[in-house]
């Protein structure tokens, strides 16, 4: 739970973190709601609220209101605003979106309104799946339904593992936290940092796992680049901790599979967003509606 003011600034937060795969939402939301309402108690005097949101991992309904399915949760058609009920600030609406869309605003927007270092750009959230999301000109792509951006769901290899949204092969499989863990041989109970120290010190299983992930975000990244035009990458996430290592195979196979390379070299950059960039996101989101209209708000 974090509360930003026009600034950029926090005025309040407090993080809890936890592995929610497979959970129950009414569980979840209980702790949230928990999380929530001692934050907003402890405020400064005069602070004034005007917007809530909140950042999923997963598909979220037009109109803002209802998560239709996050897959590495185990959740469908979840409600978050009746399961968070009195926890949501009194008389603001609860508006929900997708995380990795709300955490690419931490990368377009260095505050509400100020650009930031990137104006067009693919962003890849990666934790325990990998979300994704496509910016030009600062504003995010999202597509007829708000659902653009799943690059986490782009097929590498149709006869690769199973994934948890049903099909094979999909990319998070192969970059996302847990599967690069596992296929270096660590428990998801390591750290990313574990598997940073293994591979540079020449463990020959940690650096295939990392070499393995390199491949799969290039053929990814590769047709999302070739289809749109966006050479700028930004990792997020636990992919934002290892693009160092990362970044030159990447790279490397980018030039070789992106058609417009020769002259517009594609190029890997890492988020710089505090944990939780999704939770600072949906925080930008609501106050961008004060700049649009500010006189509506004296």
């Amino acid at each position: 739970v974090r509360v930003i003011d026009l600034r950029g600034r926090v005025v309040a937060e407090a993080l809890e973190y936890g592995d929610f795969v497979g959970s129950d939402p009414v569980a979840v939301f209980g702790r949230l709601a928990a999380l929530s309402t001692r934050v907003l108690g402890g405020l400064p005097p005069g602070v004034r609220l005007v917007g809530a949101g909140l950042a999923l991992p997963g598909i979220v309904a037009a109109e803002g209101d209802l998560l239709l399915r996050a897959p590495n949760l185990g959740w469908s058609d979840v409600e978050p605003a009746a399961l968070l009920g009195a926890a949501t600030p009194a008389g603001l609406p609860l508006h929900i979106d997708n995380e990795a869309n709300l955490a690419a605003r931490t990368a377009a927007e260095a505050a509400p309104g100020r650009p930031g270092a990137f104006g067009d750009f693919v962003y890849l959230s990666g934790e325990i799946g990998i979300g994704g999301a496509a910016v030009l000109g600062g504003q995010v792509m999202t597509g007829r339904h708000g659902w653009a951006g799943e690059i986490g769901h782009v097929c590498v290899d149709p006869a690769g593992p199973l994934c948890r949204c049903g099909s094979t092969g999909c990319l998070e499989t192969y970059a996302g936290r847990d599967a690069m863990l596992a296929a270096a041989g660590l428990t998801p109970a390591s750290t990313l940092a574990e598997l940073a120290e293994l591979a540079g010190g020449g463990d020959a299983r940690a650096r295939e796992a990392l070499s393995a992930t390199a491949r799969a975000l290039a053929v990814a990244l590769a047709g999302v680049i070739n289809v749109l035009d966006i050479p700028t990458v930004v990792l997020g996430g636990h992919l934002a901790q290892l693009a160092d290592l990362l970044r030159p195979e990447v790279e490397q196979q980018l030039r070789t599979r992106v058609l417009s390379a020769r002259w517009v070299p594609p190029r890997i950059e890492a988020a710089t967003s505090p944990p939780a960039p999704g939770a600072t996101g949906a925080a930008f989101r609501e106050l961008s509606g004060i700049l649009a209209d500010p006189a509506a708000w004296l």
